[in-house]
């Protein structure tokens, strides 16, 4: 679902915009991927041979796109038709006029995951739901089903419901390449935001519901919901509720503590906190408030440190 994509009603020569590829969610990562397909330049006509027939060729993008990333290819608008070249092994010869830029072969419009801003009511439903909500101060009620769910901008509500869904209140994804992606089109580029600016983050709720959820990201207030959650945050209320739950504490980038609540004391349930690079024990009460009842063992490694509570 992209609450706020350009369809691909909006086309005029496209047959095939999208479809989804094999695959399948996980909570450690969305599975699904959305195959764009899109035609994005005519390479020219040749001219007539002794019997009448030419050949017209056609240029377009067929490749993977993941659905939550903010994929803008409004770039490519900016196609200029002399920049339009055959492939090197094109022997065929193309009458000079006869290439179409982008702009000519989709009348003008460009396909984008991320255009609107609206603030939508999401009813994802039972399966295996993608779900990104875009700009706006959205509800997303994702449903049963191994979910993927990125708020975006926004004061959003997000609810996983039952399953092991990974949810994002705004988005990020881990990329040693940087945060934006590029793909060069005759001579017009195109792009993928991999992650949110924090300075565009909202005052997130989200409810992991039962499952053991992953939730990522800046959120205001984090209800984990029962199951072994991970909940990897910065600058947030978090609500545990029970299992062997996992916090990572990021150094914050807004105001705001982070809070943890519902550490379980039932017996066999362990409760690990982990501290990102930037933070570490010394800093405890400059970087959030916890209670922690019964903190059994500090753990030193050059990644993280952990804490963890049994009784």
């Amino acid at each position: 679902i992209l609450a706020d994509g350009e369809d691909a009603g909006t086309y005029r020569s496209d047959d095939f915009i999208t479809a989804w590829s094999s695959g399948s969610n996980t909570a450690k990562s969305p599975g699904r991927l959305l195959r764009m397909r899109m035609h994005v330049a005519c390479v020219g006509e040749t001219g007539e041979s002794s019997t009448g027939s030419f050949i017209v060729t056609e240029s377009y993008i067929d490749q993977y796109i993941n659905p939550l990333t903010n994929t803008d290819l409004s770039g490519l608008l900016a196609m200029r038709a002399e920049d339009i070249a055959p492939n090197p092994d094109d022997s065929n010869v193309y009458l000079s006029g006869t290439q179409r830029t982008y702009a000519q072969v989709n009348g003008g419009k460009a396909m984008g995951t991320n255009i609107g801003t609206g603030a939508d009511i999401i009813h994802a439903g039972a399966g295996d739901d993608t779900v990104n909500a875009g700009a706006g101060d959205d509800v997303v009620f994702a449903g049963s089903g191994i979910d993927a769910v990125a708020g975006y901008e926004g004061d959003d509500f997000i609810e996983g419901g039952e399953g092991a869904d990974i949810l994002w209140g705004d988005f990020t994804t881990h990329n040693v390449g940087g945060a934006v992606r590029t793909g060069v089109v005759y001579g017009a580029t195109w792009t993928s935001q991999l992650q949110l600016d924090p300075a565009r983050h909202g005052r997130d709720y989200i409810d992991g519901g039962d499952g053991d959820d992953a939730i990522v990201g800046k959120a205001y207030q984090i209800f984990a919901g029962a199951g072994d959650d991970w909940v990897d945050t910065t600058g947030a209320l978090i609500n545990l509720s029970g299992g062997n739950d996992t916090v990572v504490i990021r150094p914050r980038v807004e105001l705001g503590n982070t809070v943890i609540q519902g550490i379980s004391t039932t017996v066999g349930q362990t409760t690990t906190i982990r501290f990102a690079s930037g933070i570490s024990p010394a800093s405890l009460k400059k970087d959030f408030a916890c209670r922690v009842r019964r903190l059994t063992r500090l753990r030193a490694s050059s990644s993280h440190r952990q804490w963890s509570q049994t009784r």
